[in-house]
C-alpha cells in the first residue's frame, strides 16, 4: 500500500522509473496501491478507482502508453480526478448541503468544474497562491455553511494544520 509515499519527489520518480525498467524486463504482475494520481497514470496500464467505505471498483481505466503527452496525461488526470470527487459532491448538494471546492493549484480548467455550478449550493474556490489553501479551508469550515469541503492539489499540510481542519470539520459536521 502505497510504497512510494514517504520519499521525497525526486527519490519517488526515480523508484517510479526503476519499477518500471523492471517490469520491462520481466512483465510479472504488479498490483500497486497509490492515492497520486499522476503516479496511477505513470506506472500503471490500468488504473482502478475504488469508491470509499466500502471499497469497490468504482471504475476500470487504460493508462497511457510511456511518451504520451502532457496535454494527453492532462486529460487522464482531470477524467479521474472528476470520477472521483463528483458523487461526493452530487450526494452532498442533494441532501441539501454547501460544497466549496477548493482547486489550490488551479490544476482544473473551468470545462471540468462548469458542470458543478449546474448545482445550487456549489462553490469552486481557486486562490491565487495554493499555500492560502489551507487558510481558505479554515475561513469555510468556521463558517459552517458547507457539509463537503474538498481541497485539491494543495501542498502537504502540516499535523498542525491537518488536526486543526479536521477539528473545525468535526464541530462544523462537514
Amino acid at each position: 500500500d502505497e510504497p512510494f509515499a514517504a520519499l521525497d519527489a525526486l527519490t519517488r520518480r526515480k523508484m517510479q522509473d526503476e519499477l518500471l525498467a523492471l517490469w520491462e524486463g520481466t512483465r510479472f504482475t504488479v498490483l500497486f496501491v497509490t492515492h497520486s494520481i499522476p503516479e496511477a497514470i505513470k506506472v500503471g496500464s490500468r488504473i482502478l478507482l475504488l469508491s470509499p467505505h466500502p471499497g469497490q471498483v468504482k471504475a476500470e481505466l487504460d493508462s497511457l502508453p510511456p511518451g504520451a503527452s502532457g496535454a494527453e496525461i492532462s486529460a487522464l488526470e482531470q477524467r479521474i480526478h472528476s470520477m472521483l470527487f463528483a458523487d461526493a459532491v452530487e450526494e452532498a448538494v442533494a441532501q441539501s448541503g454547501w460544497v466549496a471546492y477548493i482547486d489550490a493549484s488551479r490544476t482544473l480548467a473551468p470545462r471540468d468544474w462548469a458542470h458543478l455550478g449546474a448545482h445550487d449550493g456549489v462553490w469552486m474556490i481557486r486562490p491565487t497562491d495554493p499555500t492560502r489553501a489551507a487558510w481558505c479551508a479554515d475561513v469555510l469550515l468556521r463558517c459552517g455553511a458547507f457539509s463537503l469541503l474538498v481541497i485539491d492539489a494543495a501542498p502537504p499540510l502540516t499535523r498542525a494544520i491537518a488536526v486543526r481542519l479536521t477539528r473545525l470539520a468535526r464541530e462544523s459536521s462537514a
